[in-house]
């Protein structure tokens, strides 16, 4: 029990699955551009209804 196993073949496979890993990584700038849009457009909104906001007060102020 004393003699240990060779077990280089173990790194060469957690070598080759970080590779992948490391492969896979930019592939979620696809979605950060989805998610720009979307916060584009909440905050595009949001700008809308606030200057509504403020000139139905001035139209009913004047």
């Amino acid at each position: 029990m004393a003699d240990k196993k060779d077990l280089s073949f173990l790194e060469d496979d957690i070598q080759k699955r970080l590779d992948k890993t490391r492969i896979k990584l930019p592939e979620k700038k696809k979605n950060t551009f989805a998610k720009n849009k979307v916060y584009f457009w909440l905050g595009a909104i949001i700008i809308i209804s606030i200057v509504a906001g403020l000139l139905n007060t001035l139209y009913r102020l004047f």
